[in-house]
């Protein structure tokens, strides 16, 4: 499994399995927008375009197989925070963890684990 980054296609976006939805925001919409992804992992990091009012701070979403993971890039600490249902079992638990550490150094062009990345259960 290997993350790349691209610009986002209606064909890429249709064959990660993300929902129909995101195309209805444009503050949402990754289509024409770098995306990281891997396919055979069905896995996609939609970085959100920075708001005046939270810069250095971001949000991101994180996509596993078509399901939605609300997450915060901290811009002072670099830190990357991520929030799960308490139902995931531990073997997706791990499995996000895991894919998103891989993603977030893609997307910031790092080794990966150089990033904190903290997922949360809710």
């Amino acid at each position: 499994m290997t993350f790349l980054r691209a610009l986002c296609t209606e064909q890429l976006f249709d064959q990660l399995g993300l929902p129909d939805s995101l195309r209805t925001e444009e503050r949402l919409n990754p289509i024409g927008h770098d995306l990281i992804h891997d396919c055979v992992a069905c896995a996609a990091l939609i970085p959100h375009r920075f708001v005046y009012s939270d810069y250095p701070d971001r949000e991101i979403s994180f996509y596993l197989k078509g399901h939605h993971f609300a997450g915060w890039e901290n811009g002072d600490s670099g830190q990357i925070s991520l929030w799960v249902d308490s139902s995931v079992d531990e073997v997706t638990y791990a499995e996000i963890a895991r894919l998103l550490a891989s993603a977030v150094a893609v997307l910031r062009n790092e080794i990966p684990g150089s990033t904190p990345v903290v997922v949360h259960r809710r």
